[in-house]
């Protein structure tokens, strides 16, 4: 009966005339099983393929990891390379005694208070033991570039508007464009409320700087709502305060190089047909941002741009500046009419007491009673102690980049603490205090690298690393 039939025979097929089953049932069942195994294959298959791939993915990343934590250590040693040789300097104007152990050999003779291009902070040192330019380190290198931020304008000196006036001028602008924005600058750094003459006095009102600036408010909508566009009449804090000043627009501040990377993008000398804006021509035109600076009181004639001596020689000698300023660049850069290198002629004294054949008497068109207006209206200075350096560290193609303000300060042997009560420790005696007031990343280091290092530099580099990761 079919209740006496056994319960796993039920699903089975059976032949006519015969007990057993019928052959086509298993074949049909070889085949659902051999579609199962493949199945199970691809699945298996697709899961070994999906862990090797997440299995190589992160061993690439944490490679990528240890590569771009390496170049953030070699770009970091490149900025303490600079540091050490910026600290070195101050030694060699001030210390009874500069054979300390330092890096850089000295001239002994050498001790007077100035800086320039053709010391060791600016160029890294003698071209046979360059420290600055494809340093080999760690397995990869570093390039460093240090400048003066003392050959900039300062926002917060004593200069006067006119100055802003023609540096602007110097940078593109129009004569009345440049009065305008160089009073809003001026009213911007300020204490008092009074606006200053810009060209616009007849037709605005100038009773204080709200209502100067702010034509279409009503007295009654100032009081009520206060004013739309508000001067600091303080010190700027950072130079990109700038963009706040009535006038100055991103194009004027950074200039054609948008992306910042240190050179002409074709879409940066097309003109009007692609962002940003720019006047089409083959070279680079710098923004406000590269010639002023909030870190320095005083513009150092050692290291200061032809705009920027044209700004602050015009309001001493009008119309004479332009000329004068190209006489001093011209006899301050060398031979090779290039600053920041070895053959620059710095002026290491104001009255030439170091009695070389170096001094301003040399320059056509410079007089006594100009260098002595300079040193007295306290505009311009032979020295510095505030830099920006630019650091980019390679590591295995992983390149690192930073920028940094540093800052010394000589500390005369009265002003140090006493060792054992004031202070313990030893660092705390260092004659020479060193800051960093700005730290930050270049995003596009690698753009910034615009000299490449030989193979066999790089090569030399790999192979002492690993040498020195067996040890």
């Amino acid at each position: 009966m079919l209740m006496n039939l056994p319960i796993a025979r039920l699903s089975e097929p059976r032949c006519p005339g015969r007990n057993d089953v019928c052959p086509a049932g298993h074949e049909r069942e070889r085949g659902i099983v051999m579609v199962l195994v493949l199945w199970v294959i691809v699945v298996l298959t697709t899961m070994a393929l999906t862990f090797t791939h997440e299995t190589r993915l992160s061993a690439k990343m944490a490679g990528f990891q240890a590569d771009n934590f390496e170049a953030d250590m070699i770009a970091r040693a490149g900025l303490r390379q600079a540091m050490i040789l910026i600290r070195e300097d101050l030694y060699k104007d001030h210390a009874d005694s500069i054979e300390r152990g330092t890096i850089f050999r000295f001239d002994p003779t050498d001790r007077y208070m100035y800086d320039a291009g053709n010391e060791c902070w600016a160029h890294g040192g003698e071209r046979r033991e360059d420290l600055y330019t494809d340093k080999e380190f760690g397995g990869g290198y570093y390039r460093v570039t240090v400048r003066d931020e003392a050959g900039k304008l300062p926002l917060n000196g004593k200069v006067a508007p006119e100055s802003f006036q023609r540096l602007l001028m110097a940078l593109g602008w129009e004569e009345k464009e440049a009065l305008v924005v160089a009073g809003a600058i001026q009213d911007w750094r300020d204490a008092d409320d009074v606006p200053t003459e810009n060209g616009e006095h007849g037709i605005r009102d100038t009773s204080t700087e709200a209502a100067f600036y702010n034509p279409r408010q009503s007295t009654r909508d100032l009081e009520r709502f206060g004013p739309e566009y508000l001067c600091k009449n303080a010190p700027f804090s950072t130079t990109d305060e700038l963009l706040m000043v009535r006038g100055i627009t991103p194009v004027v501040y950074f200039g054609e190089d948008a992306n910042d990377n240190g050179k002409l993008d074709p879409n940066e000398r097309d003109g009007d047909r692609s962002p940003p804006l720019d006047n089409g021509d083959a070279f680079l035109q710098k923004g406000l941002r590269d010639y002023v600076t909030v870190y320095s009181g005083a513009v150092n004639l050692n290291t200061a741009s032809f705009e920027v001596l044209y700004a602050i020689l015009y309001p001493l000698v009008a119309d004479e500046a332009e000329k004068m300023a190209q006489n001093i660049v011209k006899f301050r850069d060398g031979h090779d009419r290039i600053p920041y290198t070895d053959d620059d002629q710095p002026f290491r004294s104001w009255d030439n007491n170091d009695e070389d054949d170096i001094h301003f008497d040399k320059i056509d068109g410079v007089t006594p009673e100009l260098i002595q207006k300079l040193q007295q209206s306290d505009v311009a200075t032979l020295r510095s102690d505030a830099f920006e350096v630019t650091v980019l560290g390679e590591y295995q193609d992983v390149q690192k980049g930073y920028r940094a303000i540093v800052t010394r300060q000589w500390l005369n042997e009265e002003r140090l603490p006493l060792f054992g009560v004031d202070t313990n420790l030893v660092e705390d005696l260092e004659q020479v205090q060193m800051n960093v007031l700005v730290f930050e990343p270049i995003y596009n280091a690698g753009d910034q690298f615009s000299q490449s290092v030989d193979r066999a530099s790089r090569r030399r580099a790999e192979r002492s690393h690993r040498r020195f990761r067996r040890l």
